[in-house]
This record gives structure tokens, C-alpha cells and sequence, in this order.
């Protein structure tokens, strides 16, 4: 298990493509099958999961109080759209780099910072849905998804167990 709850994330400065969180990989750390980062503050480049996807056991990602803000790497602020805007033309999900084997994920009180503003969002719906929608092997899920959410998604994927808080 690696905890790096509390640290503000990157990319380290303006410009990079990582994060803190690739030192981390395969290589380094080949049985680290658990990442808790709660209370993140850092750009919103950690949402595409490309620093996680070099970790080949990782099953577990506990995420709580992140707080996405496009302030901390400017250079992918106008892609944040993908992942919050019901509108944009490309529809992401969170990490879409390494979700193929999540099975348990924490994103309880997440939130962003939309491009121009200083003020924090929480998560909308659509977004926690395309994730849980997109993650073939997940099996719990703690967020804020509204409830009639849950249950439609727990219709469509009953071996999930959702949980609030």
C-alpha cells in the first residue's frame, strides 16, 4: 500500500506530464496493489490515470476529498471538459489509463476547480457514472452519487456495492 494522503499532486511543475505518483511503477513497487491519496490537491492530468497504469497489480484506488484544479497544470486545464462537461465533444471517464482491473475505488467528496473560476465543484453525477460504467472490474465504489443513481446503477451492475460515506 502506498499513502500519499495529504500531498499536494502534480504535474511538479508547469509543463510536466507526471506526477509524484510515477516514481511509483512496476518495476519499483511490483506488488503495489493499493494507492490511497485522499485529500489531493493538484491539476486535473491524475484524472487520466496514466501515472497509476504502470502499476500492473494495482486493484485498489482511494481517491477521498480530491480536489482537481485546473490552476496547477494549465497546459491540460482545456481538456478538463472531457471528464465534467456533459457537452464536450470527447467524453472521458476517470482514469481511463488504468481502470481495466479497479476494483475498489474511493472518490467521496471529490471536486474540481472549472477552467477560468476559483471555485471548487463537486463531481457531477454523470461523471461518477461514466466511471462506474467503464471500470469492468469494479466491485465497491464509495462516492457521492445520488441515490435514484445508485440504484439505477445497481441494476446495471448488481455486483457492485455502492457505498455513500
Amino acid at each position: 500500500e502506498l499513502d500519499l494522503s495529504n500531498l499536494h499532486g502534480g504535474p511538479i511543475k508547469e509543463g510536466d506530464s507526471i506526477s509524484e505518483l510515477a516514481l511509483f511503477n512496476a518495476t519499483n513497487c511490483p506488488n503495489l496493489s493499493k494507492v490511497v491519496w485522499n485529500n489531493r490537491v493538484g491539476g486535473g492530468y491524475f484524472l487520466r490515470g496514466r501515472d497509476l497504469k504502470t502499476l500492473t497489480n494495482l486493484r485498489e484506488l482511494w481517491a477521498d476529498n480530491l480536489l482537481c484544479d485546473w490552476r496547477y497544470d494549465k497546459l491540460f486545464a482545456p481538456l478538463l471538459s472531457q471528464f465534467f462537461d456533459e457537452n464536450s465533444i470527447i467524453q472521458r471517464f476517470f482514469f481511463f489509463a488504468c481502470n481495466e482491473k479497479l476494483e475498489r475505488v474511493s472518490l467521496l467528496g471529490g471536486r474540481y476547480v472549472k477552467i477560468g473560476t476559483n471555485d471548487a465543484i463537486k463531481f457531477p453525477q454523470m461523471s461518477l457514472i461514466r466511471f462506474v460504467r467503464n471500470t469492468p472490474q469494479l466491485r465497491w465504489f464509495r462516492s457521492d452519487l445520488a441515490e435514484e443513481n445508485v440504484r439505477m446503477l445497481s441494476e446495471e451492475r448488481p455486483e457492485i456495492t455502492f457505498v455513500a460515506s
